[in-house]
């Protein structure tokens, strides 16, 4: 039994002094990031002072130019020709419903710091957040925009200890489900909440923050104004760019749209920042709650019927300014959680039981029906495309709206493959069916897609707009 006791202390100590060991050698990795880290910043603050060169700016690319039609044409209520050996809509499963917002992990955590730090409180479309700083950071720039300031800025910020609040910003990343624009609008509003006063600071601390988040991002001025510069995977609409090294830097701003003609920049960019802004939306972030019930009517086959359906006007407000971008990010984007709830209960007590084809004229004669149309000029003087849960918050919609909407609703319900069309000023769609269905159709990657125009107002399925009957859309498949 002593000579069992004596291992065992022998043992003890032996992983006491390991653990210690560890503990050191930890400590020595840590301070020789910190210290390689430093370098990187130093090295990086000392070419910001002396490589910037000038760049004209090109003026944002425009969409479709087309004018879009400002009546929709009315087609003539006929039957739905029946379909042999049509599949039937079985039972469609109700998704659940996922928690409001979720316990945010960095709310939990115990901070024992050793030095001084603050908490800023952020508001983040109504949702209050706080992330810890060192208000230090408080700092000024000169009357004077230059390459010194910038270079200056970037020393003073990476001489303190931001990590703590990039340790905190990624924790809300996650927990709220932020897409990358999502993550842009968290850092312009931690930037607001350091720098309430000064737009050019709040433009600094957001390239600050999300270099260091790895993602490239650039800063440029001209005379007393900076400006924030992106790449991005999709296209931009009516963003103003510079091009450099092959690759568009869109001037973003969370405020509105900058004009300038030139600028300021530096040919570089900081070690292992080369994350691209992807404007995907694969889920919906967690948003405060304001929850607002739309009952849409529409009737088919002299059946009237009333659907309810729940949308978050905060996720809309998100939505509200998102850059206009490529027709995909908006077809592939999914419902949010309630409203993809609510239609499903309520739709899918009409849809079960019937064919496929049924259905989705079904759904074909909700969208075209349930929704007021007006062109984004008429509502919005500008283009504008809707998310799914936009078309609810709208009083008017216009074609690629309601195609999009439509898209999600056939994909998501019935499980059937859908393609966007893209006419010369107008959006539809096409649906793929494993059966021979008659009626107007396009073929992709060999395939039969038969047209559905959700504008065309009582049109069936396989009935393509009058004025597009001569016109090979550019077909926009989906994922």
């Amino acid at each position: 039994m002593r000579t069992l006791m004596i291992v065992l202390c022998v043992l003890s100590l032996s992983l006491v002094h390991a653990q210690d060991d560890y503990e050191a050698w930890k400590k020595q990795q840590q301070s020789a990031l910190t210290d390689y880290r430093s370098a990187q910043d130093a090295a990086f603050a000392s070419f910001l002072e002396k490589q910037w060169q000038a760049f004209d700016t090109f003026k944002g690319i425009t969409p479709d130019e087309t004018p879009k039609p400002t009546v929709r044409p009315v087609a003539k209520v006929v039957d739905l020709p029946e379909v042999a050996a049509q599949p039937r809509i079985e039972k469609i499963e109700i998704p659940q419903l996922q928690p409001e917002i979720p316990a945010l992990l960095h709310d939990q955590r115990v901070y024992a710091e050793a030095e001084p730090v603050a908490m800023l409180d952020i508001d983040y479309y109504g949702l209050p957040l706080q992330v810890r700083y060192q208000p230090q950071l408080q700092m000024t720039l000169p009357s004077q925009i230059n390459e010194k300031a910038i270079a200056d800025f970037w020393y003073q910020f990476s001489d303190t200890n931001y990590e703590m609040m990039t340790a905190d910003l990624k924790a809300i990343h996650t927990d709220l489900n932020l897409n990358d624009w999502a993550f842009c609008m968290l850092l312009n509003a931690t930037a607001k909440g350091i720098f309430p006063d000064n737009k050019n600071l709040q433009k600094m601390a957001v390239w600050f923050l999300l270099t260091k988040a790895s993602y490239e991002a650039k800063i440029g001025y001209d005379s007393n104004a900076v400006h924030l510069l992106l790449p991005s995977r999709q296209t931009m609409y009516g963003v103003t760019f510079l091009e450099m090294d092959g690759k568009r830097y869109y001037v973003v701003s969370f405020d509105g749209k900058e004009k300038i003609s030139s600028l300021f920049t530096y040919d570089g960019s900081y070690p292992d920042a080369d994350a691209v802004i992807d404007l995907s939306v694969n889920t919906i972030p967690y948003l405060t709650q304001e929850m607002v019930t739309r009952t849409l009517e529409f009737s088919y086959k002299g059946t009237n019927y009333k659907i309810p359906v729940r949308y978050n006007k905060t996720v809309s407000t998100f939505f509200e300014n998102y850059p206009l971008t490529d027709l995909t990010v908006y077809f592939e984007a999914p419902l949010s959680d309630n409203v993809n709830h609510d239609l499903t209960v309520e739709l899918s007590k009409i849809l079960e039981g019937h064919s496929e084809t049924e259905a989705v004229n079904i759904l074909l004669r909700f969208v075209q029906t349930a929704f007021e149309y007006q062109t984004d000029g008429e509502q919005f003087g500008r283009e504008k495309s809707f998310f799914g849960d936009e078309i609810l918050s709208y009083p008017y919609s216009d074609c690629e709206d309601r195609s999009i909407f439509f898209a999600n609703l056939v994909r998501h319900l019935l499980g059937l493959n859908v393609v966007g069309l893209d006419y010369p000023g107008h959006i539809a769609t096409a649906v793929k069916f494993d059966t021979p269905v008659p009626g107007d159709s396009i073929t992709y990657q060999n395939a039969r897609y038969v047209i559905c125009d959700p504008t065309y107002i009582n049109a069936n399925l396989g009935m393509e707009m009058p004025n597009f009957k001569d016109i090979q859309p550019t077909v926009i498949a989906l994922k």
